[in-house]
């Protein structure tokens, strides 16, 4: 069975600082039990945080996909949630096609990064990059 486990990870605060940068991750991994699946995410994480300037800080959800194999189309995440005006701001919620990251990299692939990324990106890429050092 396949399972989406969710996980948390966070930056090394070193500067006293109350307010820490967090990465969540949804990983998957094909088990015969949450369990297993479970402790194959905690092997994950603590490898993904040796080339990282993230913690790993441990794992908040597991479920399973409900399928025999991930395919085209297979759910792997998602929430409720509730929102006032959510039709009359839609365009807060869901951006042009164009203006999805990856679409426009892809998109832009001999065009330097620095010129397709937003000021605030960039900023929290430098700082991410900043506190590696």
């Amino acid at each position: 069975m396949w399972y989406v486990v969710d996980m948390l990870f966070a930056k090394k605060s070193d500067s006293g600082s109350d307010v820490v940068q967090c990465e969540s991750s949804k990983v998957l991994f094909e088990t015969p039990s949450a369990l297993i699946a479970y402790e194959k995410a905690e092997k994950w994480g603590a490898e993904h945080e040796k080339d990282s300037a993230f913690k790993y800080a441990g794992i908040y959800n597991i479920r399973d996909l409900d399928c025999d194999t991930p395919g085209e189309g297979t759910e792997v995440g998602g929430s409720f949630f509730e929102e006032e005006y959510f039709w009359h701001r839609i365009n807060d919620f869901i951006p042009d096609k164009n203006e999805i990251p990856l679409i426009k990299l892809e998109a832009n692939k001999n065009v330097p990064i620095g010129k397709l990324i937003s000021d605030e990106m960039k900023n929290r890429i430098k700082k991410v990059l900043d506190d590696e050092d």
